[in-house]
């Protein structure tokens, strides 16, 4: 199945794994796309800037790399170079934003020099962050999914933080905290169904997705992997006290839910034996809307706002990545960043490890912005934003 973008964020790799695209013109689009740089971002292969979410207000956030590190940032519009504020811990190797809500606070993850992660949440004008560790998270080695740590993914208007944490024993659990953060005000969330402890389980356990995995109504969507390795998806409403609702779509090779909206809309992608495909729902869950952009081979859907409308990224059948708008109609926009490698390109230039090249549609607002990523002819890493 799709590698879920979050794990983009979890080591210092998320930009230096990355290899070099190569220049071409963008796809005839209804898309206006606008590149999107953080002024301190490095110019060298593998650095650069990556956009990874945008609230209602246009506020995006996301990380830069540089010869020295990575580092968080927000940018407003217009996105010219003043609008833009660099979020990092002073005792990290790596910070990112993973989401931000209508008061432009901020959640995100830092890298210690111990390769720990820790969760955060800032508020304007970011001039200190304060860490959320989970009890139970661990602070050995990493694991198959990541830093020992805790994962603050996201953040609702009234500062909920939803995210999981990785314990020593390299299993993952969903958590969730309300203000000031304290032990007494985290829960645990481990799906039902979920392998949640003990040596089987390494690698496994429950996971929530990066940006839109909390609604405004506190309902949290996310995917768990049972003992036998297979991926669930799964939906919980607050108090949290119940178990949580499988949702599996047929024929069950896998399933994944990467967003969730203000009326309980899903989004995500499963597998069968051709690829991973997207697909909506609305509650009950019992009835799957499956899609795919023509000429996908592998179709992962990444956020879902008010409207219901899809933004993700999709392989085509040279392995080469595109976004993809889907309208709440069912209609299917696809779009490539100028600069990108695209289809257009050779064949020869775009090979390589597929997950390197084209363009990255993360994260969609309630007023229809669009943002993510893109890889230019050097390797370079530019944040975008676009409009329909």
């Amino acid at each position: 199945m799709i590698s879920r973008t979050y794990k983009l964020f979890t080591a210092m790799a998320f930009f230096a794994a990355l290899a070099i695209s190569v220049q071409v013109p963008a796809h005839d689009s209804a898309i206006q796309i606008k590149t999107l740089d953080d002024p301190h971002a490095g110019t060298v292969s593998g650095q650069g800037t990556q956009a990874s979410s945008i609230n209602p207000l246009g506020l995006i956030g996301g990380c830069y790399g540089d010869d020295n590190g990575v580092y968080g940032f927000v940018s407003k519009p217009p996105y010219t170079k003043g609008t833009f504020t660099t979020i990092a811990d002073p005792s990290a190797v790596f910070t990112c934003i993973y989401s931000s809500n209508l008061e432009g606070t901020v959640s995100g993850g830092y890298i210690d020099g111990s390769n720990v992660i820790h969760g955060f949440v800032s508020r304007p004008p970011y001039t200190t962050l304060t860490t959320i560790d989970v009890p139970g998270a661990g602070s050995g080695s990493p694991c198959p999914q990541g830093d020992q740590g805790t994962y603050a993914f996201n953040i609702s208007d009234v500062g909920t933080i939803a995210g999981n944490y990785v314990d020593s024993g390299c299993v993952s659990h969903g958590f969730v905290s309300k203000p000031p953060y304290t032990a007494t005000d985290t829960t645990t969330l481990d799906a039902t169904g979920a392998c949640s402890s003990g040596a089987d389980c390494f690698g496994l356990g429950t996971s929530l997705p990066s940006f839109v995995g909390l609604n405004q109504l506190g309902v949290i969507a996310g995917q768990y992997l049972d003992e036998s390795g297979i991926s669930h998806g799964f939906v919980i409403t607050p108090p949290y006290t119940q178990p949580t609702r499988t949702i599996s779509v047929p024929p069950n090779f896998g399933t994944s839910i990467t967003g969730i909206n203000l009326w309980g809309t899903i989004t995500g992608y499963y597998a069968d034996s051709l690829g991973d495909h997207g697909f909506v729902s609305d509650p009950p869950y019992t009835r799957f809307t499956t899609f795919d952009p023509a000429g996908s081979s592998a179709t992962g859907p990444q956020s879902i706002n008010l409207d219901s409308a899809v933004v993700g990224y999709y392989y085509d059948t040279s392995g080469v990545v595109h976004g993809f708008l889907r309208a709440p109609n069912g209609t299917i926009t696809t779009f490539d960043a100028p600069g990108a490698c695209s289809s257009d390109a050779p064949a020869a230039a775009c090979s390589g490890p597929t997950w390197n090249y084209g363009t990255f549609g993360l994260a969609n607002d309630a007023e229809g912005g669009i943002t993510g990523y893109y890889i230019d002819a050097n390797g370079v890493n530019h944040g975008f934003v676009a409009q329909p």
